[in-house]
């Protein structure tokens, strides 16, 4: 008899359930509704299923191929099909099967589509949209019931097993559904429910523990602070009738009460409201295209979790749209200021990701609320005076007196953070873990890291005396960590309560994956830190997303890791990530690999939409800005003769768009280390600027820049902005009205106005106007080529006190010491300050190494320290 595919597929997820469950859901099921539901679940579930398992270019033609054949009727045998991963597979055999006209393989193979990865994604679909229609009434909602308790009583009849044997007792169909399932056997659906009736700890409102364990209850009494009122005004808006909705984002350091001052504002304003918090962007997507009733609170805690990554910027435009079509509803969110809302509000990106997100966050139905990291004198009364039989306001005002920093002290974060840098409470092994973690998360990789990528690093960050005997022992560790305690008894964590990683389950029974506190994050200070090949290493081999693949590829690149960031961009280029193809064929032209890289330009080419490069549409104030940044580049280039680099950018300020380009580079470039190269990105670039185009994404990696903003501030400081056709009268008018307003670049700029124009004087009056390391740099400088060393000496010391590496460069060279100038611009290369890379070529070339410096330029370096071998 023949069968559709959402009958069969029905009938093989009942008869998984068992058989008295079966029985049950088969009479729960029956009608037209569930068949309704069940199909249009299946239509929905392919294109996102195709799209994560696809190459950009063959989604469209793959998504029809997959829904046609889940539309047809096959001759099949219902009672054999007891396995849904198996009803997949029979309606999509026709794309499995070789066929003769494609040469013996089938469709999918032929597209490039794995098979297997594509099923699961599908089944991982169907199961997540279920469970949606379960969690609002639908009519699926006694199917799903009945799978999640199968579920639990499965993972119940073998968690007193074998634990080897764990995964190897439950199906892969098993598996999948407990995907879904709490890390406790409960289903991990979205809270749903009227807020009286949730727990704030499943929202992530931190605990509060006692430091000396005699107070139960988890969260203090509540200090209402000036950002909570300027909240609640915003929120009481809301309930008017017909209010308009809102995105309220509290943004601010870790553990300052971002999260609690949201829980509070809505329990004071909209206590009988609704509250959904979607547990990842899945959830959050498939409600806002089902739409929000009036009355809800939208708890989006931790925003970024919901705006980067690949569905990212579909939740973001989502979102917009949801905002402008409805009324009385509360969107709640939280973000760091840096990196993330910085990051996803910044202007002139290239490629700009964040597009859709910065919108969002910056659009008319947005209100970003800043939440100060100290308490003022009058709140530190206050906070006082809330609870005098509470012994952790005592202690939390006794720890954050001094700096006022209160509220991160009632959640164990400082403590947690001495803990760390002190090392008082872990073993080497265990400090050796928490940094791997820190380090991984501080490159750009923010899933929760697993194991594997941890342990195998952790030997770079331990003695060879340090590292133990069993490997054994660094999962040990890991379990400790992450329990709070070791197999003796002794603790792990701050307060019984503050662990420094939080171990993670994407399923019940899975592998658990590390996230290290927030606070470590975001206070541990490594950013000087050079990070062990260890990692690196750990990262290339163990890393499978593209997205996290791209994101460390291009830090590996901003730290001169080229051999390292294209092994860890091809896995993402293969998969079609239109930038990773980009990044890695730009490196692989620089280092010689020419019919490599032109395969993966063509290939890149091929799938780019005609969009893809943006205008340049920054606004003139903005260009004025840029064009002054910029002229404080050009020392960054420590060329031999500043005065021909400067006569060469004054020919390039009277270009008119129509005449003639000038030069591409002054007649003594040659002089120059590795000129050649140089010399050839220049002219590209100079090229692109003439005919007003944005900077490829490729050319800005290359240059070790990451945005076209910094592209052009440095361009501009080559060429002078020939593009922006600005004259001289209104730069200088520009930037001395910014500069006798205090601002301190202006008065920068402007110094390098009067210098290029001979004025020293008037530069040296503005230079010593500014306090800035910077400043005094500059000041140091001018001195010099005015024959005032004694002066500049001082100068570049005062700078270098306040660790300007450009003035302790410059000082050690004074002194004739330059190893330890190389050994300071490598370190800082390393560390990610992309300007040094530039400076360290210069300095091996006018040392006699034109050799290496070639080598630096075309190769980069190796983490430690060294220059590059060709690769």
């Amino acid at each position: 008899m023949p069968l559709d595919f959402g009958g069969a597929l029905l009938g093989a997820l009942v008869q998984w359930t068992g058989q008295g469950a079966g029985l049950r859901v088969r009479r729960a099921t029956v009608g037209t509704s569930v068949q309704a539901a069940l199909s249009k679940i299946v239509t929905n579930s392919v294109e996102p299923a195709v799209r994560r398992v696809t190459v950009p270019s063959e989604v469209e033609a793959v998504t029809a191929a997959v829904a046609e054949h889940l539309g047809y009727r096959l001759d099949a045998d219902g009672d054999a099909l007891v396995d849904p991963l198996v009803v997949l597979r029979a309606w999509l055999a026709p794309l499995i099967d070789p066929a003769p006209e494609l040469g013996g393989i089938g469709y999918l193979d032929e597209r490039g589509v794995a098979v297997e990865e594509l099923i699961d994604a599908l089944y991982e679909q169907i199961l997540t949209r279920i469970r949606a229609d379960a969690v609002n009434g639908g009519p699926l909602a006694p199917l799903w019931q009945e799978l999640a308790a199968a579920g639990r009583e499965r993972w119940a009849a073998v968690r007193d097993h074998d634990s080897g044997r764990l995964l190897a007792s439950i199906s892969r169909q098993t598996t999948q559904i407990l995907d879904l399932l709490g890390e406790h056997g409960a289903v991990a659906v979205p809270v749903v429910r009227p807020i009286g009736q949730v727990n704030p700890l499943e929202l992530g409102v931190h605990l509060a523990p006692d430091p000396g364990g005699t107070v139960t209850a988890p969260l203090t009494a509540y200090l209402v602070r000036e950002h909570d009122h300027e909240l609640r005004s915003v929120l009481d808006q809301v309930t008017k009738r017909d209010g308009r909705p809102v995105l309220a984002v509290l943004t601010g350091d870790s553990a300052t009460g971002k999260t609690r001052a949201l829980w509070e504002a809505t329990c004071a304003i909209l206590p009988h409201w609704t509250l959904v918090a979607p547990a990842d962007t899945a959830e959050l997507c498939s409600r806002l295209e089902r739409g929000v009733a009036p009355d809800t609170v939208l708890w989006l805690n931790e925003t970024q979790r919901f705006l980067y990554g690949a569905d990212g910027e579909r939740v973001a435009t989502l979102l917009t749209a949801f905002l402008a079509q409805t009324t009385r509803v509360a969107v709640l969110g939280t973000l760091w200021e840096r990196p993330y809302w910085q990051a996803l509000t910044a202007q002139g990106q290239w490629p700009d990701t964040y597009a859709a997100a910065r919108d969002l966050l910056t659009g008319p139905y947005a209100r970003r609320i800043l939440v100060p990291p100290r308490l003022n004198s009058g709140e530190l009364d206050g906070f006082a005076a809330l609870d005098t039989n509470d012994p952790r306001f005592p202690a939390a005002l006794a720890a954050g007196a001094a700096d006022g920093k209160v509220i991160q002290h009632l959640t164990g974060g400082p403590e947690l953070l001495d803990a760390y840098v002190r090392g008082s409470l872990f073993t080497p092994v265990e400090h050796a873990l928490i940094t791997a973690a820190l380090d991984a998360r501080r490159l750009g990789h923010r899933a929760p890291v697993p194991p594997a990528v941890l342990t195998a690093a952790a030997d770079g960050y331990l003695a060879p005396s340090q590292r133990p005997g069993d490997p054994a022992d660094l999962i040990d560790a890991l379990t400790a960590l992450g329990a709070g305690h070791r197999a003796d008894g002794s603790r792990t964590d701050v307060r019984r309560a503050v662990t420094a990683v939080t171990a993670l389950r994407d399923r019940t029974g899975a592998d658990p994956a590390y996230e290290p506190h927030d606070y470590l994050i975001q206070h541990s200070q490594r950013e000087a830190e050079r990070v062990p090949a260890a990692l690196w290493d750990a990262l290339t081999r163990h890393t499978t997303d593209p997205d996290e693949r791209l994101r460390l590829g291009r830090e590996a690149v901003g730290r001169g890791l080229f051999r390292i960031a294209t092994a860890l961009l091809e896995p993402s280029a293969h998969k079609g990530n239109l930038p990773a193809m980009r990044l890695l064929a730009t490196l692989l032209r620089e280092a010689g690999h020419d019919q490599e890289a032109a395969a993966w330009n063509n290939r890149a080419y091929s799938l780019e939409d005609d969009n893809e490069t943006p205008a340049c549409t920054a606004t003139i104030p903005g260009q004025w800005r840029q064009l002054g940044r910029a002229l404080l580049q050009i020392d960054l280039l420590d060329c031999p003769d500043r005065e021909i680099w400067a006569r060469w950018a004054r020919a390039w300020r009277e270009w008119e768009p129509g005449d003639p380009l000038p030069p591409h580079a002054p007649p003594d470039m040659q002089t120059w280390p590795v000129a050649q190269e140089r010399e050839s990105w220049l002219q590209n670039a100079v090229r692109i600027l003439a005919q007003n185009v944005a900077i490829s994404y490729a050319t800005a990696a290359r240059a070790g820049l990451y945005t076209f903003i910094d592209v052009r501030d440095t361009l501009l400081g080559i060429f002078v902005s020939p593009h922006l056709n600005l004259n001289r009268r209104a730069d200088e008018a520009h930037w001395t009205s910014l500069a006798e307003s205090g601002d301190c670049d202006a008065r920068r700029i402007l110094a390098r106005l009067r210098t290029l124009e001979g004025l020293t004087s008037e530069a040296e009056e503005w230079l010593r106007r500014d306090p800035s390391p910077a400043a005094w740099r500059d000041l140091a400088r001018l001195l010099e080529r005015t024959g005032r060393r004694e002066e500049s000496d001082a100068c570049l010391r005062r700078a270098a006190d306040s660790r300007d590496l450009d003035a302790t460069c410059d000082l050690l060279l004074r002194d004739g010491r330059t190893r330890e100038a190389e050994r300071l611009l490598m370190h800082a290369v390393e560390t990610g300050h992309w300007p040094a890379q530039d400076r360290l070529i210069a300095l091996l070339g006018r040392t006699g190494r034109a050799g290496e410096a070639d080598r630096l330029w075309k190769f980069g370096i190796e983490p430690g320290g060294s220059t590059a071998q060709p690769w």
